[in-house]
Parts: structure tokens; sequence; C-alpha cells
């Protein structure tokens, strides 16, 4: 199968953390405009590049013999509502995406962690229009520090027991990788 041959990249909005670029292809002889939404500066160099942007990770802890998940509530700009979710933010220059994992869960849920599970290498949320790149863990945490939230975010924690997470998660509008990677550790827990 033919691919499409990336002829230029324009940038079209000039925002902080994503901004919107017009990829001209040719395919079949014909010039198709594509938009694509992206957290880097893009060139028709680096378009191809598969790069890590950001980390998700879904925290647990074990308290009398028994697991409980960490959800955050989180009031979501872009969907104008609260949503449950798991914790989640940008690698910052210079970072690991463990480390970027481990900083994301002092800042959102002020919690040490004990030990970072890889879940998921680079994988994209929605890559017909949104470029970014993600690697997910499993975090084993212990909640002893204040959140250290941002300007703008609003977070408050929603801890439940590992019984009720799949119920939790199919009855709660969250992100589809929080979702899965949920569903993944249930079941991962229960068939150890």
């Amino acid at each position: 199968m033919q691919k499409p041959i990336l002829k230029s990249v324009e940038k079209v909005t000039d925002t902080q953390y994503t901004n919107m670029y017009l990829y001209n292809y040719e395919y079949n002889k014909k010039l198709m405009p594509y938009y694509v939404t992206s957290r880097r500066k893009m060139t028709k160099q680096n378009a191809n590049k598969p790069v890590a942007d950001a980390v998700i990770v879904l925290p647990y802890f074990v308290k009398n013999k028994k697991t409980y998940v960490v959800f955050i509530k989180e009031f979501r700009y872009a969907v104008n509502s609260y949503i449950y979710d798991l914790p989640a933010g940008l690698i910052d220059k210079g970072e690991t995406a463990s480390e970027a994992a481990a900083r994301e869960l002092v800042e959102e849920i002020g919690a040490t962690c004990k030990s970072l599970i890889p879940c998921t290498t680079l994988s994209y949320v929605s890559p017909g229009c949104f470029n970014e790149g993600t690697v997910t863990f499993f975090a084993e945490v212990e909640l002893d520090k204040p959140q250290q939230l941002e300007d703008g975010e609003i977070i408050d924690l929603h801890i439940l027991p590992l019984e009720e997470v799949i119920d939790f998660v199919d009855n709660n509008i969250m992100g589809v990788q929080g979702k899965m990677m949920t569903k993944i550790f249930y079941y991962k827990q229960k068939c150890k």
C-alpha cells in the first residue's frame, strides 16, 4: 500500500500547550491537506518521529491486605465538566517518562511512588487528530504529601477498593486510556 507523502507543514496557531498544524500530503497525485494538533513544534523533518509527550499513571496501595486504586476527579476545560480519571501530565524537557510519572503522583495526588511498573510503551490517545504520545504506568504509592496543584488544576481524590473499580469505570465518564488501564490492572490483580 502506498504511503501519502508529506510535502509541507505549516503552523496555524500559537498557544502555550497545543498548536494546530496544516500537513500538506500528496497521495495518488492529489494534494491532501490535513490538520493535526500537537504539543511539539512540528516540522516536515520531525513529523514521522514517535515521541512520548505525556504519562498516565494508575496509582494503587495495599492496606490490611486489600488493594485500593486512586482515581482523580478533575475539572477538564475541554469538556466543560468534572470527569474521573487517572493522574497524568506532560513529560518536562530533560525528564524521563518514569521521572514524570513520579512527579505527577506528587503533584496531583500527594503520593510517594514506591514502585513503578510500565503498562504500555508509546501509544496515541486520538491519532486521527492529535499526535500526543503517551506512556502508561502502574504505581504502588503512599499517600503522604499534600497535593501540589498548578493554577487552574482542580483535582479531588476518589479512592476505591479493587473490587469496585470495574463497576466504577463502566458507569462514569473517563478517558479511554484510564478506563483500559484500570481494567487491565483489575484483571492482572485477580489472576495473581
